[in-house]
């Protein structure tokens, strides 16, 4: 009886050894990682997939990368919203526009030419003539 007792006590007090934190405050962190992952993952507009969550103590440290500030912004927002999190570290990167400064996206429309529009150098090597609009 007293062996078990004993291998009780050194367990719980070996894992705040090794991790600086009890059997119950790994737990509560373990919980709240996952409470907040499913916090985010309930919205629609967001793609977990190269965002990481962990907790310790209360404070969620949010890692990764997203594709524009706003959704840094609403990650941190949703990640507050959790009961128990006292603090959020927002360490989301904001990934450069692949489009330059602009946020939108381009769109290119081809169609062929037709014979009369293409110059005798040009006519049979399937000539077209393409726009690009940015929305």
């Amino acid at each position: 009886m007293w062996a078990m007792m004993l291998a009780g006590l050194w367990f719980v007090t070996g894992c705040q050894e090794l991790t600086g934190a009890t059997m119950g405050e790994q737990i509560h962190d373990e919980t709240l990682t996952s409470y907040v992952e499913a916090k985010l993952a309930e919205d629609r507009f967001i793609t977990l997939t190269r965002v990481g969550v962990e907790a310790n103590n209360g404070t969620v440290y949010l890692t990764g990368e997203v594709e524009t500030a706003e959704q840094k912004s609403r990650i941190g927002s949703l990640a507050s919203q959790v009961e128990s999190v006292k603090e959020v570290d927002n360490n989301l990167q904001v990934l450069p526009s692949r489009y330059g400064s602009r946020s939108r996206r381009r769109a290119v429309f081809c169609a062929p030419l037709e014979e009369s529009e293409v110059g005798p150098s040009l006519r049979g090597m399937g000539a077209k003539k393409c726009i690009g609009l940015y929305f």
